[in-house]
């Protein structure tokens, strides 16, 4: 009931938006309901993608003025809006914000929402309602809209699933993989198209970190290098301490150096903890950590010198893959398997159950290794298609 309440209100609010009263003319603009950010560097590699791939001035829907940064580049062209209440706010909370975002879409050109994993309601189900019903606005006023690359679970909630089904076909819905893009077929859900990740269309990287430096220097040594995340996500529903001390101790006897890495740093699900934790473990020269958020350019830069990464967090998988190194990845809520078939790597995955290591080692063995490179100019063209008419 409570899921109803907010698609009706912003209906009501729709209504009234287009009977007031008119406003001058201004300059059409782009539109992204950005996703969290906050110190999740995936949430800034897909904001980074957007602005890289669309022209004109941008308009970026966020929660917070400071849980998302505009780069240099953009600071001219991009504005950042804070609508804290527009998708996580209670209904009546959010209806002053409701009404602020339809006059943003006055001067609309286009409306983004950034997908991911945030539509199919696993997360919040009235953030994944707001959402869709955001794109039901923007369609009402007559202004395209579309979902950028987004997964679909096999268990999304009843409420999120109806909310993209009234959508009716109106808003282009991008599923980021072929088994998402099945699933939302299957339960009538019209408009959508198979594409992948956005951060696939990002090209963008800085080599000029600290980490890349170490690693840089440490290949010239002859080492390989690994990339090691642990999710603060996934340590809260699993143990996972002792199997990456039994990784990274199988690293080190293949004479690896590696790179211990945070791939989200805020308060609430901290990578910084469980990589310290690691770190703690091990006195060795070979061991790297690392402590602050990197940019998406300086994972990217970091990645370029990769041999092996091994990661509970999607995102840096995805980037891991577009410099040519196929990442183990700890799945959760079926997103990382849709990503790997895009690749035919699906055994790369890894359920995150208590003695997940002895897979990990498995594939971390040299004749388990896969290449990437040849479905990979396939997978940034079908990234591309996000951006179609925004560029």
């Amino acid at each position: 009931m409570y899921l109803e309440s907010i698609w009706a209100l912003d209906r009501l609010l729709d209504w009234f938006s287009q009977r007031g009263p008119k406003e001058p003319a201004k300059e059409k603009r782009h539109i992204l309901i950005a996703a969290t950010g906050n110190g999740n560097i995936g949430d800034q590699a897909m904001l980074e993608a957007y602005l890289e791939n669309v022209n004109g001035d941008v308009i970026v829907v966020c929660e917070s003025l400071a849980y998302m940064k505009l780069p240099v580049a953009d600071e001219g062209r991009a504005t950042l809006v804070a609508l804290p209440r527009l998708v996580r706010g209670t209904a009546g909370l959010r209806l002053p914000e409701v009404l602020t975002f339809n006059r943003l879409l006055r001067e609309g050109k286009s409306l983004s929402v950034t997908g991911a994993d945030l539509m199919d309601g696993l997360y919040n189900p009235a953030a994944s309602v707001a959402r869709a019903s955001a794109l039901r606005s923007a369609t009402s006023a007559g202004v395209p809209a579309r979902v950028l690359g987004f997964s679909w679970s096999p268990h999304p909630h009843v409420g999120a699933t109806r909310a993209m089904r009234r959508l009716r076909g109106d808003a282009a819905l991008f599923a980021r993989d072929p088994i998402s893009a099945e699933r939302l077929s299957g339960l009538g859900i019209q408009g959508v198209e198979l594409v992948a990740d956005t951060v696939f269309a990002a090209t963008g990287v800085d080599r000029a970190s600290a980490a890349a430096e170490w690693a840089a220097a440490k290949k010239a040594q002859g080492k390989r290098i690994a990339i090691v995340n642990a999710s603060a996500l996934i340590a809260q529903r699993v143990g996972q301490l002792n199997d990456y001390v039994a990784i990274v101790d199988y690293l080190l006897s293949e004479d690896y150096a590696i790179v211990l890495v945070p791939h989200v740093v805020r308060p609430g699900d901290n990578d910084v903890t469980p990589v310290r934790e690691i770190f703690a473990k091990f006195s060795s020269a070979d061991l790297y950590l690392v402590e602050t958020e990197l940019s998406p350019r300086q994972v990217r830069g970091l990645v370029a010198f990769a041999d092996s990464v091994v990661t509970g967090r999607m995102h840096l998988a995805v980037m891991s893959l577009m410099a040519g190194v196929v990442p183990i990845t700890l799945g959760t809520q079926g997103k990382v398997d849709g990503l790997y078939a895009l690749f035919s790597i699906e055994n790369f995955t890894v359920e995150p159950s208590p003695g997940f290591s002895a897979k990990v080692i498995a594939g971390l063995a040299p004749a388990a290794r896969a290449d990437p490179d040849a479905r990979l100019p396939q997978v940034a063209a079908a990234s591309s298609l996000n951006f179609e008419g925004l560029a």
